[in-house]
């Protein structure tokens, strides 16, 4: 048998030596960079434990690579980009120009995360949960709207619902810097304890 096929897969040979947490460390401040949230996507899928949630092979991560400057998704993220660098903008300006981009592209799971965060954020909870769940419509394996969306659940206090959604976000593979306080508050949540983080 080749050595390599004998040799242990890349996580155990780093949990074995004690790296993970380094490992582990290094990817979340890749991921938390200011990046396109598709290209946060792509590390986030490539740096899995769980071998089947990778990528299976080279050439299927450079296609989703090449797919990243092409189509809606990059114009979405040049429009959220340029929202984020204005500054003074009115809520009411920003409200507007976030539901142009969402109905400009209706099949952009990042325009209606941007318009639902934006709603979570102005405690319209309703109106973030309807948002929320059109994206995941067009994208449900989505962990990170999954996740937005669990939060304003739990705002309206559905509890039930809202670990229902999160414990899919945190199996479809959230994000790393999320997943401590993700499985705390699905705790929580679990116990019924809703107004234990408030």
């Amino acid at each position: 048998m080749p050595k390599r096929a004998a040799a242990p897969q890349p996580f155990e040979t780093l949990r074995a030596k004690g790296f993970e947490i380094r490992l582990l460390s290094h990817a979340q401040a890749i991921m938390t960079g200011d990046f396109p949230a598709a290209l946060n996507e792509i590390l986030d899928r490539a740096l899995q434990k769980d071998p089947s949630r990778r990528y299976q092979s080279a050439e299927e991560m450079i296609a989703a690579l090449k797919q990243l400057g092409k189509g809606p998704e990059n114009e979405v993220e040049k429009e959220i980009m340029a929202l984020r660098a204005a500054s003074g903008i009115s809520p009411q300006a920003m409200e507007r120009r976030l539901c142009a981009l969402a109905e400009n592209y209706p099949d952009s799971p990042r325009a209606c995360s941007e318009l639902g965060e934006f709603f979570n954020g102005c405690q319209r909870y309703a109106e973030a949960v309807a948002t929320f769940r059109r994206g995941i419509e067009v994208n449900p394996r989505h962990a990170l709207l999954l996740w937005d969306l669990a939060l304003a659940l739990h705002s309206l206090g559905k509890r039930v619902e809202a670990a229902q959604t999160l414990a899919t976000a945190i199996e479809l593979g959230l994000d790393p810097s999320l997943q401590r306080y993700a499985q705390t508050l699905l705790a929580v949540l679990q116990v019924g304890g809703r107004d234990a983080l408030r």
